[in-house]
């Protein structure tokens, strides 16, 4: 009986062992991580110009106006930044 559960136990070991994987670091390459920076800074500028534009449309009464150049502002600004975040990532190197 001793004998099986040893055989048992040398088994169960075994498949164990055999089923372990090893582990695997999963990254996010650094260019990755500089483009999403870069798009989100700029989606962050496009959204802001559009809810200032419609504060400034509902709060100030300048009704199509604001809602038109407040997101060409933020367009402009969303460029010009990505543009500089993704210079200074390159300069970096």
């Amino acid at each position: 009986m001793s004998n099986d559960l040893d055989s048992l136990q040398e088994k169960i070991a075994k498949v164990r062992k055999d089923a372990e994987q090893p582990e695997v670091e999963l990254s996010v390459p650094e260019s990755a991580n500089q483009g999403m920076r870069a798009a989100s800074e700029f989606m962050g500028y496009v959204i802001a110009g559009i809810f200032l534009g419609y504060l400034a449309d509902t709060y100030l009464g300048l009704k199509p106006v604001g809602i038109i150049l407040m997101p060409i502002l933020g367009l402009g600004v969303g460029v010009w930044r990505a543009n500089q975040a993704m210079n200074n990532n390159n300069n970096k190197k």
